[in-house]
């Protein structure tokens, strides 16, 4: 708790509060808990993840507050009772699994990556030059003609596109991509 009223102090130094700063830092304790204007995908999911656990599980004992910077624009953190031991010993231990790893839950960061890397259908502003890869071919090949050599090409790219599923299967992260079954019958190559 000593940590967390010493990081208090420091939080709300060039924020703007509309409430007695003493009266609200007896009462709330600042977490390292925050999500800024312009958080990356990692501190959003984090954000989500965290201060969704720990207000499910902690209605009365932590609060969200949005403030104003004139630095970084807005940013909402997480506060916790000063009073509510249980609660405090949540914000430690989620403090101590992220020193260990810095996701909190590696299947909510990657869907939130993949909604930020994939805002419509057909876009993709990933870094990875192999995030769209197979799609990308599936939509090459429609554009191909049909001769006999494209429906070879297709063969071959079905083939690689079927044996990825398989190894994301593996790892549990097949339900992030379309099935091969549907993209065939959305681009209409229905055999």
């Amino acid at each position: 708790m000593a940590k967390l009223e010493e990081f208090s102090k420091e939080a709300h130094k060039g924020v703007s509060l509309h409430v007695d700063r003493d009266d609200f830092a007896r009462m709330w304790l600042a977490t390292p808990f925050i999500q800024t204007r312009d958080a990356d995908a990692l501190e959003e999911s984090n954000w989500e993840v965290i201060s969704g656990d720990l207000e499910k599980r902690f209605p009365e004992g932590v609060s969200v507050h949005s403030f104003g910077h004139f630095v970084h624009g807005y940013y909402e953190r997480l506060y916790v009772r000063a009073d509510d031991a249980l609660a405090i010993r949540a914000i430690q231990e989620w403090v101590e699994r992220l020193e260990e790893y810095a996701v909190a839950d590696e299947m909510h960061y990657s869907e939130v990556e993949w909604k930020r890397n994939h805002p419509e259908e057909g876009t993709c502003y990933s870094d990875d030059p192999d995030c769209c890869k197979a799609v990308r071919e599936w939509w090459e090949f429609t554009r191909d003609d049909f001769s006999p050599g494209a429906e070879k090409r297709h063969a071959k790219v079905q083939e690689r596109h079927r044996k990825a599923a398989e190894e994301w299967a593996e790892v549990g992260q097949l339900s992030l991509f379309p099935a091969v079954d549907e993209l065939i019958a959305l681009m209409g190559l229905e055999n």
